[in-house]
C-alpha cells in the first residue's frame, strides 16, 4: 500500500526523492521535541493558543522527518496534508487515532488561521497529548535505522 501511494504521488508531481543523511533527519526531530518542550512549558502557565500551536509544530517536523527518512519529501501546496497522509501510512493501523488527531489538529489550525475559531483549553491540551505520541513513534522507528539517536522528552 505505501510503495503504490508513493508512486502515485511521486507521478502526481505531490512527492519528490529526497535523499539526506541522518544527521538532518535527527536535527528536525530535536526540533520537534523542542516544540514540544516549549509546549508544555506553555501548557504549565495557561498559554493554551502557544501550547496548540507549538504541538502542531510538533508534529510537522516530525512527519516531514519520517518522511525523510523514507527518502521522500512532500512537494505541492498542500505539504501538511501530504505529511499526514504518508505519515499515516508509514505508521500503520496501529496508530490511527493518533493519526486522526493529527488531522484534526491540522484543521482546527487551519479554522483558527484563516476562520477566526476559537481555540479550547481541551483542544490544547489534546493536541499535546497526541504530539507526544507521534513524536515517540517516530522516535522509535528512527532508533531502528540510528540505534545511537537518543532524546528525551
Amino acid at each position: 500500500m505505501f510503495e503504490k501511494k508513493v508512486q502515485e504521488y511521486l507521478d502526481r508531481g505531490i512527492l519528490k526523492k529526497e535523499e539526506v543523511g541522518l544527521e538532518l533527519i535527527e536535527r528536525l526531530l530535536r526540533e520537534a521535541v523542542i516544540d514540544i518542550d516549549e509546549a508544555q512549558k506553555t501548557q504549565e502557565i495557561g498559554a493554551h493558543r502557544a501550547t496548540f500551536f507549538l504541538s502542531c509544530m510538533a508534529m510537522l517536523r516530525g512527519g516531514r522527518a519520517l518522511l525523510l527518512l523514507k527518502g521522500y519529501r512532500p512537494s505541492n501546496s498542500s505539504q501538511h496534508r501530504t505529511i499526514v497522509e504518508m505519515t499515516s501510512l508509514i505508521l500503520g493501523n496501529s496508530s490511527k487515532n493518533i493519526i486522526s488527531h493529527f488531522e484534526g489538529v491540522l484543521k482546527k489550525e487551519d479554522d483558527l488561521i484563516h476562520g477566526g475559531q476559537l481555540l479550547s483549553e481541551i483542544e490544547a491540551h489534546d493536541a499535546f497529548h497526541y504530539a507526544l505520541l507521534l513524536l515517540r513513534e517516530i522516535v522509535k522507528i528512527i532508533k531502528v535505522k540510528d540505534p545511537e539517536f537518543h532524546v528525551t522528552f
